[in-house]
């Protein structure tokens, strides 16, 4: 036969759908060492997933290697929310998730 059947298959989805800035932003911008927090909207996310920033022009494929931007660090989940702290100057960095034990992406 060209197909099989599967009686117990389940199939779930896992995607960022958007990324709310949560702090309150002064005149002066943020700041170097301040901390600052996202909001992650989307579905699968969940407590102790992990997000971290990496440079701009990143790819998925270098979600896997490359190491948080900007003097950051990797960040863990807590109520769909993240905190950061940028010890220098970034631009245009590109969001890299863990859902769960999956890798980064």
């Amino acid at each position: 036969a060209d197909y099989s059947i599967f009686r117990r298959l389940t199939l779930t989805a896992k995607e960022i759908t958007n990324v709310v800035l949560e702090t309150v932003i002064g005149e002066d911008g943020i700041l170097a060492g301040q901390e600052i927090e996202f909001r992650f909207e989307g579905t699968g996310l969940a407590d102790g997933d992990a997000a971290k920033w990496i440079a701009s022009g990143s790819t998925d494929a270098d979600c896997l290697t490359a190491s948080p931007a900007s003097g950051s660090s990797v960040a863990t989940v807590s109520d769909r929310r993240a905190k950061f702290t940028f010890t220098s100057s970034a631009s245009g960095l590109v969001l890299c998730y863990q859902f769960g034990s999956a890798s980064f992406r």
